[in-house]
C-alpha cells in the first residue's frame, strides 16, 4: 500500500477492539447460564425443523408457519422465496454479508433505501451487526414480500429478509484473502476474524476486519494520453515565440535551430544550461497522476450482545465502528506563461511560451462512521413490542489540491510580463492550494412499536401495528481554501407516526387456503421540523387464487424530505473533471462543484403494483411484479453531463470567453416529473440429487431419528443444483426536469448517466451447486444496449453524432473447496487439521467483457473508453478460511 498508514486507524481502532476483547469477559456469566425462555420468535421455524438438524439433513418441506400459541405478527406473510441452510451453503458463502449480495436478486426492492433486516423475526437496525456472521449460524432465509415493510417503516417499497439462526452454535473463524487484476494493478488483502456464540437464547459476537486495495491509474489502462506530444510537464518546458526559435544563441550552442527546450532544475538558468535539452523537451506520461480507483484502507470493528431478562423480555445492544481512509491522484494542473524577453529571469533574447504542470492533485479522504444501539423486546399475551435507541456519528474530513482559478494564474502572467522580481517563472510558483473540509453529522434516534392481534373475524385474526420514531441529526461542515472559511449547520427534529392493519374478508381463518382475500390499510404522518408534516398512506389487496397461487395489489402516496446531507453538505470544488462537452464537441477538464443544495424540495411518490406469485414446491416459484410509479418534484443528484442535461440545467454550466467549458455545479436537483413503469419477472428452481447413506442394522435402536412432528429426516447429504433467473422489463423512464419543458424518454435517446440511457431489457442469472466436499455459483448478468441523442444540440455541436452504448454480459464465478470433508462428502474426524477449512476462488468478470462505446463517426469519446467504464476488468481473488468449533455445540450431521 501507498500513501497509507496503518498508525492512523490504530489510533481508534486500539480502544475500540480493546473494548469489544472486554466484552466475553463481562457477559460471561450470561453466556453461561440456562437463560430464561422467550416468547416464539415472529418467524416461527417451519414445523418439521428440529434444532439438532444442520445443514447436512434436507427436509421435505420448509416453509413460514404460525405456532399456535402466542401472537405471531408475520405469520400470514408467505415468503416470496425461503432458501434453507443446503442452499445457503451451495452458494459458497461465507458470512451473512456475502449472503445478501448473492442472494441481490431475489431481494432487490423498488426503494433506494436498503432492506429490512431481521434475526429470527426482530428487526435489526443496522447491517454491520449481522454482516460478519458465519453463514453457518443460519439455518433459513425467508425473503418477505415489499408489503411486509409496512409493519417496519413508512416505506412499502423495502424488502424484508428474515434470518432464522440455529439454536446453538459456538466457533471463531479466521479469513484471509488476497486478489488482483489479470490486467495488472489493483492488488487486493483483507484479514479478519469473527466470534459468535448462541446458547440458551442469549448471542454473543465481536468481529474485525482489516483491507486495503492499492489505486490504479489510467498509465496502467488502455486509456489515450489526450497530453501526448504536448510540452506540459512537472519539470517545464519553454518553446520558441509561435513555435520558432528560442534564440540564436543557443542554437549555435547546441549545433541545431532549436524551437523547444527542458527547463533545467535550477533557480536562475543560464543559455547555457538549456542547452542539454535542446529539442528534447521532457515528455510527462501525465496518466500517472490520474487514478482510476483510489488507494484505500478500511478496518471494521464490531460487537453484538442479544440475552433473555426475564420470562417475556430481551435486550440486544451493538457497537459497530467502520474506519476508511483513501487517498487519490486527481491529475495535474496545465498551465502555460509567455515570457517576454525583458524579464530579468529570461535569457533568452527572444519571447518564449513555458509549459508548466502543477501538481499531481492529490486528495486525501479520512472517515470515521460509529454507530451504537439499545434495544428492549417484550410479548404480552396476543401483543408484541420494542423500543430501540440508537446513535450515530459520521465523521468526514477531506484534503484536496487544487488550483487556482483563472484571474489568479492571470495575475501570475501579469507579474512576469512586469518582470516583478518576485516572480521567477523557473521556479515552481505554486499554482495549487489546498481546500479542507469537514464534515460531522450527529444522529440520535428513539422509535417504539408495537404489533398485535386486535380481534378475530370467520376469515381469520385482524392484526395490526402501531410504531413511533423521533430523530434528532445534526450536521456541521466547514470547508477552507485560501484563508477563507465557510461554516455551515443544519439540525432537524423528526417525529413520525405510522399506523397498519390487514382485516381479512374472505376464507376459513386460514391464510394458506384458496379463497383467502385480505386488505390492508396503511398511514403515517412524519412532522419535520424544516418542512413541515409530511404524510403517506395506502392500500393494499391479497387474494389467494388458489393454494398455489397469490395475487395482490397495492397503491401508496409517500411524501419525502430531503435529507440533510442532500441540503447541506459543504460546498467544495472538485478539480480536474474529465468530460465530453457534448455541445461544442470538445474534451475537456474542468471543475466541479459538490455539496449540498438547501433549495431542495420535498418530494412526492405514488406508486401502484400488481404481483402475483406461483409456488408450485419448495423447489419451484415464480413471481412477477409490474410497478408504475410517478414523482413529482424527484429528489435527485446531479446527472452525468449529457445534451438533455445541458440543455435543462444551462445555468449549472460556466463557459469562458471562447465557450470552453470551465466549471459545473453539481449539486442535488429537484426533477419537476419522473415516471418509471417496469415489469420484473422471477423463476426460482431447484434439484436435488441425494446421496443414499448405508442401511442402518435391525434393531430399534437403529432406527432413523426423527423430529419432533413425527417426520423422517432425510438420509445424508443431498447434492443440489439451483437456478434464479429474473428479467426486468422497463417499460417507461421519462424524465422531465422543468415544469413545461421537455419529457426526455431515457429508454430513447436520452441520458442522465454516464453510461447512457437506461437498457430496455436486463437479466440476472444464477446458478449454484453443491457435490460431495466442493461447489460453487456463476452469477450472469446482461444488460441491452442505449444510446445518447444529440439531434438536441445545433447543427455545429455534438460533431461525433449519436453516441451508441453496445449490450453487455458480464459473469462471476465462485468455486469453493471444503478440506474438511473427504471426496465421499464424509466429514473428517474431529481434531484433523483439515476440519471446517474451506479454500475458495472468486472471478469476477470472467470473461473480461467491457462495454464498447462509439460516436457515429465509428470513435470512442473522450472519457468512454472501455478501460474508463470498467477498469478493473476481471479481477481473481483467492481466499482461505478456517472455522474453530466448539465441540458439542454443533451436530456435525451426516458425516
Amino acid at each position: 500500500m501507498t500513501g497509507l498508514s496503518l498508525c492512523r486507524l490504530s489510533r481508534i481502532a486500539g480502544p475500540a477492539l480493546m473494548l469489544a476483547l472486554l466484552l466475553p469477559l463481562s457477559a460471561g456469566a450470561q453466556i453461561d447460564g440456562d437463560g430464561a425462555q422467550t416468547a416464539p420468535d415472529d418467524l416461527a421455524p417451519a414445523a418439521g425443523y428440529s434444532d439438532e438438524d444442520d445443514k447436512d439433513f434436507e427436509l421435505s418441506e420448509v416453509v413460514t408457519r404460525a405456532q399456535q400459541a402466542g401472537f405471531t405478527p408475520l405469520a400470514a406473510e408467505t415468503p416470496d422465496i425461503s432458501f434453507n441452510a443446503g442452499d445457503i451453503d451451495a452458494l459458497g458463502v461465507t458470512d451473512m454479508g456475502e449472503l445478501l449480495d448473492a442472494i441481490a436478486a431475489e431481494t432487490s426492492g423498488n426503494s433506494d433505501a436498503p432492506p429490512i433486516l431481521l434475526l429470527d423475526g426482530r428487526p435489526v437496525a443496522n447491517r454491520r451487526e449481522i454482516r460478519k456472521f458465519p453463514s453457518e449460524a443460519v439455518r433459513r432465509v425467508d425473503v418477505l414480500a415489499p408489503e411486509a415493510a409496512l409493519k417496519y417503516s413508512s416505506d412499502p417499497d423495502r424488502r424484508v429478509i428474515n434470518f432464522i439462526l440455529r439454536k446453538r452454535f459456538n466457533a471463531v473463524t479466521v479469513e484471509g484473502e488476497i486478489g488482483t487484476t489479470t490486467e495488472g494493478g489493483r492488488d487486493t488483502g483483507e484479514a479478519g476474524a469473527n466470534y459468535l456464540r448462541i446458547r440458551n437464547k442469549t448471542r454473543i459476537a465481536l468481529s474485525g476486519e482489516l483491507s486495503s486495495k492499492a489505486r490504479l491509474t489510467e498509465a496502467q489502462r488502455d486509456i489515450d494520453d489526450r497530453n501526448a506530444g504536448r510540452l506540459f510537464a512537472l519539470g517545464g518546458n519553454i518553446e520558441g515565440e509561435d513555435g520558432g526559435e528560442i534564440d540564436p544563441a543557443l542554437s549555435a550552442l547546441a549545433g541545431q535551430t532549436v524551437t523547444a527546450a527542458g527547463v533545467p532544475g535550477t533557480a536562475n538558468p543560464a543559455l547555457a544550461d538549456f542547452a542539454d535539452a535542446a529539442n528534447t523537451p521532457f515528455l510527462e506520461d501525465q496518466r500517472r497522476f490520474r487514478d482510476l480507483r483510489p488507494d484505500e484502507e478500511t478496518l471494521v470493528l464490531g460487537a453484538s450482545l442479544f440475552r433473555p431478562v426475564g420470562e417475556h423480555l430481551s435486550i440486544s445492544g451493538a457497537l459497530n465502528a467502520d474506519l476508511t481512509q483513501s487517498v487519490s491522484k486527481r491529475g495535474v494542473r496545465n498551465s502555460s506563461f509567455d515570457i517576454p524577453a525583458t524579464n530579468p529571469f529570461s535569457p533568452f533574447q527572444n519571447d518564449v511560451t513555458l509549459y508548466r504542470s502543477e501538481g499531481p492533485i492529490i486528495r486525501d479522504n479520512d472517515k470515521r462512521d460509529i454507530d451504537a444501539n439499545l434495544s428492549l423486546f417484550g410479548d404480552y399475551a396476543k401483543t408484541r413490542w420494542q423500543i430501540e435507541a440508537s446513535y450515530n456519528r459520521i465523521d468526514d474530513v477531506r484534503d484536496t489540491d487544487r488550483s487556482l482559478d483563472r484571474p489568479a494564474i492571470d495575475a501570475v502572467q501579469d507579474d512576469i510580463t512586469s518582470g516583478d522580481p518576485d516572480v521567477n517563472p523557473f521556479v515552481p510558483i505554486g499554482l495549487t492550494r489546498k481546500s479542507v473540509s469537514e464534515r460531522t453529522a450527529d444522529t440520535f434516534g428513539l422509535k417504539t412499536r408495537l404489533n398485535g392481534q386486535l380481534y378475530r373475524l370467520p376469515a381469520g385474526p385482524v392484526t395490526g401495528s402501531v410504531g413511533l420514531e423521533y430523530t434528532d441529526t445534526t450536521l456541521d461542515s466547514v470547508a477552507e481554501f485560501i484563508g477563507e472559511r465557510a461554516a455551515n449547520s443544519l439540525s432537524r427534529r423528526s417525529s413520525e407516526a405510522r399506523a397498519q392493519i390487514s382485516i381479512p374478508l374472505t376464507g376459513t381463518g386460514n391464510a394458506r387456503e384458496a379463497g383467502y382475500t385480505a386488505l390492508r390499510l396503511s398511514g403515517s404522518a412524519d412532522n419535520i421540523s424544516d418542512f413541515g408534516t409530511l404524510k403517506s398512506y395506502g392500500a393494499g389487496l391479497n387474494w389467494r387464487v388458489t393454494d398455489k397461487l397469490e395475487l395482490q395489489a397495492s397503491r401508496d402516496i409517500r411524501e419525502r424530505a430531503p435529507s440533510l446531507s442532500q441540503l447541506g453538505d459543504p460546498v467544495l470544488i472538485d478539480p480536474n473533471v474529465r468530460l465530453t462537452d457534448f455541445e461544442t464537441g470538445s474534451e475537456v477538464f474542468v471543475d466541479r462543484i459538490i455539496g449540498g443544495n438547501a433549495d431542495l424540495r420535498s418530494e412526492t411518490r405514488r406508486d401502484f403494483q400488481l404481483t402475483a406469485r406461483y409456488r408450485h414446491s419448495r423447489d419451484f416459484r415464480i413471481n412477477t411484479r409490474y410497478r408504475s410509479r410517478v414523482t413529482n418534484d424527484d429528489i435527485t443528484s446531479f446527472p452525468f453531463l449529457t445534451p438533455q442535461v445541458a440543455q435543462a440545467f444551462p445555468d449549472r454550466l460556466t463557459r469562458d470567453d471562447d465557450g470552453a467549458l470551465t466549471l459545473l455545479d453539481a449539486r442535488p436537483v429537484n426533477a419537476h416529473r419522473t415516471q418509471v413503469d417496469s415489469l420484473r419477472t422471477g423463476l426460482n428452481l431447484t434439484r436435488r440429487f441425494a446421496r443414499a447413506r448405508p442401511e442402518p442394522q435391525t434393531g430399534a435402536s437403529q432406527a432413523a431419528p426423527t423430529n419432533r412432528p413425527g417426520r423422517r429426516r432425510g438420509r445424508g447429504r443431498s447434492d443440489r443444483v439451483s437456478l434464479s433467473l429474473y428479467h426486468t422489463w422497463r417499460l417507461t423512464e421519462d424524465f422531465q426536469f422543468r415544469d413545461g419543458g421537455p419529457v426526455f424518454d431515457l429508454l430513447d435517446g436520452a441520458a442522465l448517466r454516464r453510461r447512457g440511457g437506461e437498457a430496455e431489457h436486463e437479466v440476472e442469472a444464477r446458478v449454484s451447486f453443491r457435490r460431495k466436499n466442493y461447489g460453487g455459483r456463476i452469477e450472469i448478468n446482461h444488460e441491452t444496449g442505449s444510446r445518447i441523442a444529440t439531434d438536441s444540440l445545433g447543427a455545429s455541436q455534438g460533431r461525433g453524432g449519436d453516441i451508441t452504448f453496445d449490450p453487455l454480459t458480464t459473469a462471476d464465478l465462485r468455486l469453493y473447496y471444503d478440506l474438511g470433508r473427504l471426496p465421499s462428502g464424509k466429514r473428517v474426524k474431529r481434531g484433523d487439521w483439515r476440519r471446517d477449512l474451506r479454500v475458495s476462488l472468486n472471478v469476477d468478470n470472467i470473461t473480461d467483457s467491457k462495454q464498447s462505446v462509439q460516436n457515429a463517426q465509428g470513435v470512442t469519446p473522450f472519457g468512454y473508453e472501455p478501460d474508463a467504464l470498467d477498469p478493473e476488468g476481471r479481477t481473481v481473488m483467492l481466499s482461505v478460511r478456517k472455522m474453530f468449533m466448539q465441540r458439542g455445540e454443533r451436530r456435525s450431521g451426516g458425516g
